[in-house]
């Protein structure tokens, strides 16, 4: 599978995953996430999924650690990077970063 593919995939991934999650459909969310797992083991973005949806279910611990998984994939992933950021925060209550944007890789580049 080719990189404009698999970037493709995962866009279209992420928009699944979202909405699993905003619908509480959390267990059809962690199947896909460990599907995309499987098939991108060396992809960050399934680590960040997993999380959101973590977090999502007040799993604050275990979340933080796939955060970390994927930064260690990929150390220019900024949605991870800032999921780290933001659910490190004591009191956090925002929904977290799912994909890239171009103005937020270049302000988060560490």
């Amino acid at each position: 599978m080719n990189v404009e593919q698999t970037t493709m995939n995962l866009r279209q991934a992420s928009q699944e995953i979202r909405e699993y999650i905003e619908n509480r459909k959390y267990e059809l969310g962690r199947q896909k996430i460990l599907d995309l797992m499987m098939e991108y083991p060396d992809s960050p973005q399934p680590h960040n999924f997993m999380g959101l949806l973590l977090m999502k279910i007040g799993n604050r611990q275990t979340a933080i650690k796939h955060f970390r998984a994927a930064v260690g994939l990929d150390s220019t992933y900024t949605p991870a990077k800032e999921n780290l950021f933001l659910f490190s925060e004591v009191e956090y209550r925002g929904s977290g970063v799912y994909e890239e944007t171009p103005k937020k890789r270049r302000l988060l580049a560490w």
